[in-house]
């Protein structure tokens, strides 16, 4: 993809210019922060070190997707499992489609709600955040006291229209007591093209708990891109799986700060990309304060001519004192045409820690391939047993066996592809 230049601006400016704010929008003010940050810094390009291993091209996606599609429930994927669920279309809320209780429209709740949006995101730093703050419409309000009697399904699909639509769904989530699990389902109908480019701010409370899990499988000729800000009060948890399969290019960001004494994150996730599609994760966690875990596991398959990004940076606080922080990325190379590029980081300012971090890229093991075949395993049957194998370790911090095995699941269900094409 081609790389986007400072002109690519232009069409957004001018849609802002022309955008037509409500009487007494709430959020007026942070918007023309935003487009005031992108005019400044501009959107990202192989010139931005964070953006060094992807081209992002824009060119042609506008703002816009009203979220008015026909869709029916039968559209809509279902867990193997009981679920409140959410849908939202071009990252407009469906209340008919959504159940009642847990959740609502982020549009209908911004009156109340407009001093708390962008607390932490620092929209100078971060591009397609200010693209998301200028022009969001709707988008996810959750707020969490006590722990559900089920995990929440947010449905994210994507619907092509007769021009290439930009979406953008802007979410906000508060966790403030209890342990929560949200599922998003990130995919599309299909039809032509389209880009995603959602913003998710997340607090986890004192003694509070997230799992978050991201399924992302959108079609093939679509853009997706992902940035979260997360901040975990002392004694809160998040943990987080992201399972990355679709779009032509994806990019899924997160930011996380550890900001009270025993907070703890796991960020684990795997990619699964061929032909030529582009993958990039990247991750930041701050230890702010003392006594603080952080643990990732990311890894990867890569086949035909797909390439893969992975960048994670762990950051001690100089007052962060046993701050114990580890990370791994390792990929596996399916063809001798596809590529990986991996830059783990630690930067410490404390002097008693446990940090590390890793990283590894190769092909399957000929000698474990060949006892395999030895026992009368097929070829292919064993590559698939070895691949299952190899990514089956980001799976061990999914403490819920039921979505343990739903990642398993959609993991063996690409292998199967992968086999058959």
């Amino acid at each position: 993809m081609a790389e986007t230049t400072t002109d690519s601006l232009q069409p957004y400016l001018e849609a802002f210019a022309r955008a037509q704010r409500p009487a007494g929008d709430v959020v007026g003010s942070l918007r023309d922060e935003a487009i005031a940050a992108l005019k400044t810094r501009g959107l990202p390009s192989r010139r931005d070190e964070a953006w060094k291993y992807t081209r992002l091209k824009l060119d042609g996606f506008l703002p816009g997707g009203a979220g008015d599609a026909d869709i029916t429930l039968d559209a809509l994927p279902r867990l193997p499992f009981p679920a409140h669920r959410l849908v939202f279309v071009n990252g407009h809320f469906r209340a008919q489609l959504s159940d009642e209780g847990l959740g609502e429209s982020l549009a209908a709740a911004l009156p109340r709600l407009a001093g708390k949006l962008g607390e932490g995101l620092d929209i100078e730093a971060l591009p397609m955040a200010a693209l998301n703050t200028a022009f969001f419409a709707d988008g996810l309000y959750l707020k969490v006291t006590e722990s559900p009697d089920k995990p929440i399904h947010l449905v994210s699909l994507g619907v092509a229209g007769p021009d290439a639509p930009l979406f953008q769904p802007r979410n906000l989530i508060a966790i403030e007591g209890g342990k929560a699990t949200l599922i998003e389902s990130q995919l599309g109908l299909g039809g032509g093209p389209y880009a995603a480019n959602s913003v998710t701010e997340i607090a986890v409370g004192e003694n509070a708990t997230l799992t978050h899990i991201t399924l992302q499988d959108a079609p093939r000729d679509t853009l997706y891109l992902s940035t979260s800000s997360v901040r975990v009060a002392a004694g809160g948890g998040y943990n987080a799986y992201v399972l990355s399969e679709g779009a032509a290019l994806s990019r899924n960001e997160i930011h996380l700060t550890l900001a009270g004494e025993g907070a703890s994150c796991r960020l684990d996730g795997a990619y699964l990309q061929d032909g030529t599609q582009h993958c990039d994760i990247t991750t930041s966690v701050t230890h702010a304060v003392p006594d603080t875990t952080s643990r990732e596991v990311v890894k990867g398959a890569l086949d035909g001519k797909a390439r893969g990004v992975f960048q994670g940076k762990i950051l001690v606080s100089p007052d962060a004192q046993r701050s114990d922080g580890r990370m791994m990325n390792k990929t596996l190379l399916l063809s001798d045409k596809a590529e990986i590029d991996t830059k783990p980081e630690l930067e410490i300012y404390a002097d008693d820690v446990l940090c590390a971090h890793g990283a590894t890229a190769g092909e399957l093991d000929d000698v474990a391939l060949f006892y395999l075949r030895s026992r009368g395993i097929p070829e292919n049957k064993a590559r698939r047993l070895l691949i299952e194998s190899f990514l089956a370790d980001t799976l061990q911090g999914v403490e819920d066996g039921a979505i343990r095995e739903l990642l398993a699941a959609r993991i063996s269900a690409w292998l199967e592809r992968e086999e058959s094409a």
